[in-house]
């Protein structure tokens, strides 16, 4: 019987997902606009941002729950 050769460790395995959510939690210093006629680019650049920032933590959140998950289920058995 051959044996399958090993799970080659790529470095994009490692999504440095720790790193990820620190800087998604972090205080980003949006500055406050002189120029109002810019309020409107102003207002849909901060949701562009809220939604990277979200997208940022949702793989941290996943593991989270997917963690919890299996410990519950080790928990089951």
């Amino acid at each position: 019987m051959s044996r399958a050769p090993p799970m080659p460790n790529f470095p994009v395995r490692d999504l440095k997902l720790e790193a990820i959510a620190r800087l998604a939690q972090e205080d980003w210093n949006l500055p406050t606009l002189r120029n109002r006629s810019l309020e409107q680019v102003a207002v849909s650049f901060r949701a562009n941002i809220a939604t990277v920032r979200f997208l940022m933590s949702l793989p941290t959140n996943i593991v989270a729950a997917m963690a919890e998950t299996q410990r519950a289920h080790d928990l089951a058995e």
